[in-house]
């Protein structure tokens, strides 16, 4: 007996009331902590600090709608944040799976975000994120060669072959058939990608000690399918996040959410709906300065017939942060995925880019 998933405008109507009611009860039980976020909370008490907004950067990924770790702390009414982040990963997963689809990711992805947040009152925050994205053969190759010689790393998981197999700077994202017939074969491309609208409720009161909300996001099909910098679907998602200070000096943050993936008008590969996670802490040094380790995941986005590349999805981040005034932050991080254990701690890094390196500013005009 085959399951046949349900269809897209059904399970977007399933999906509306679930996010229709969770905001209910949101609105309803929450009137407490929606009037201390509204009244400003602890946030003139906290400046910017938080989990880092990124995740995989693997090309299928960023198809679909990411939920990007965020506080959970919601702005007060009239006041706004925004924030400029330039991230670049390179990719190499390059394998065969016995019985199943090759996999031929050898590219490298540099990505331009534009966030703005804003609290609209009543306890209510808005949000979008507007990414430029550029898929090419990038300047890593060589690095990351040099990078994993230092530790003696050679052959990996997601490149038996190792890196030296392969020429440097090269752009191709492809899957083949397990009967050797080539598949759609990807190469550079830039443009514009998924625009995201978000909004956040609270869900506890926040305060020095603790946060807690839930956000409802969707992804406009905005990008190019052709050239796969968009999945030309809409998807929707529902995610929760938590603060929670270990003393003075360490924040953790925590968050857990689902997405409905829509079905992508040109990709020949099968979407699946997604759960997403993230981990972080945060070491609060000094007044200005910070430092942060995070974890975050997800199940793949497609099936591409690899049981490897079908695998669990993770990177793990390491950033420094420094306050630059008040209200304006700069963080600096760099991300591995599994690689960086041999795959054998897949909630610390899987399947993912071999390393990514990004930079954020951000502010409140």
């Amino acid at each position: 007996m085959t399951c046949r998933r349900p269809p897209v405008s059904r399970r977007f109507r399933a999906a509306a009331r679930v996010a229709a009611a969770l905001t209910a009860v949101c609105i309803a039980s929450g009137g407490p902590a929606a009037r201390a976020q509204a009244d400003g909370g602890s946030s003139a008490r906290l400046w910017l600090g938080g989990p880092l907004p990124t995740r995989s950067m693997r090309p299928y990924s960023l198809l679909f709608l990411q939920i990007l770790p965020e506080t959970p702390d919601v702005l007060p009414r009239g006041s706004r944040r925004v924030w400029v982040q330039l991230e670049a990963a390179n990719t190499l997963l390059v394998r065969d799976s016995p019985g199943g689809a090759a996999v031929e990711e050898d590219t490298e992805v540099e990505r331009l975000l534009v966030g703005w947040r804003a609290g609209l009152g009543g306890g209510t925050e808005g949000g979008v994120i507007v990414p430029l994205v550029w898929r090419v053969g990038g300047f890593m190759d060589e690095v990351i060669r040099w990078w994993h010689g230092l530790f003696g790393i050679t052959a990996t998981d997601d490149a038996p072959a190792g890196r030296s197999a392969y020429p440097p700077f090269r752009s191709v994202v492809a899957v083949h058939a397990p009967s050797g017939r080539p598949g759609p074969r990807y190469g550079a491309a830039a443009g514009l990608g998924d625009l995201t609208l978000s909004a956040k409720r609270p869900l506890l009161a926040s305060s020095s000690r603790s946060a807690g909300s839930v956000r409802l996001a969707l992804k406009l099909p905005t990008g190019a399918p052709s050239k796969l910098l968009g999945s030309g679907a809409l998807d929707f998602g529902i995610g929760a996040d938590a603060r929670y200070h270990l003393g003075r000096d360490i924040v953790t943050y925590g968050g857990v959410g689902g997405v409905l993936v829509g079905r992508p008008t040109d990709l020949s590969l099968p979407a699946r709906d997604m759960v997403q996670w993230y981990l972080a802490c945060e070491y609060r040094a000094n007044g200005r300065d910070s430092y942060l380790w995070q974890a975050e995941g997800c199940t793949a986005p497609v099936r591409t017939g690899n049981r490897f590349a079908d695998g669990p999805q993770a990177t793990a981040s390491f950033a420094y942060r420094r306050r630059l005034g008040e209200g304006r932050v700069l963080s600096l991080w760099f991300a591995e995925n599994g690689d960086i254990h041999n795959h054998t701690l897949p909630m610390l890094g899987a399947v993912g880019p071999d390393l990514a390196v990004g930079c954020s500013l951000a502010w409140s005009p």
